[in-house]
């Protein structure tokens, strides 16, 4: 989604109740009020969220890791760190996901369970 107010490109996943839009290092919730709230301001820039199977739950992608976020209590916990981390797909009926990237010195797509 492009922003014209400010010249930037936000990103959005919608779980049936929020809107979660990041740009930068910065996550945002938005109610079907309009109303938007930040929910964290990471360390390092966000590259993409996806759904996990609960509304709310959220998997974010970092250049070089997978963090699992539960928005309502503020919890994450990483899944997976230490190569890179290019796109990210999750197939909730199967409960696994799958990133493109490098795991050591070898490039490709990768799964992990949930």
């Amino acid at each position: 989604v492009y922003d014209h107010a400010n010249g930037s490109q936000r990103i959005e996943a919608y779980d049936g109740e929020n809107r979660f839009q990041w740009h930068g290092t910065e996550l945002w919730s938005v109610a079907a009020t309009g109303r938007a709230t930040l929910l964290n301001r990471f360390s390092i820039p966000i590259q993409d969220v996806v759904l996990l199977n609960k509304p709310g739950q959220l998997l974010i992608a970092f250049p070089t890791s997978l963090v699992a976020y539960e928005p309502r209590y503020a919890h994450s916990q990483i899944l997976w760190e230490g190569g890179s981390v290019d796109r990210v797909v999750v197939d909730q009926r199967h409960r696994h996901i799958y990133f493109l990237g490098t795991v050591g010195k070898k490039n490709g797509w990768f799964e992990l369970a949930y």
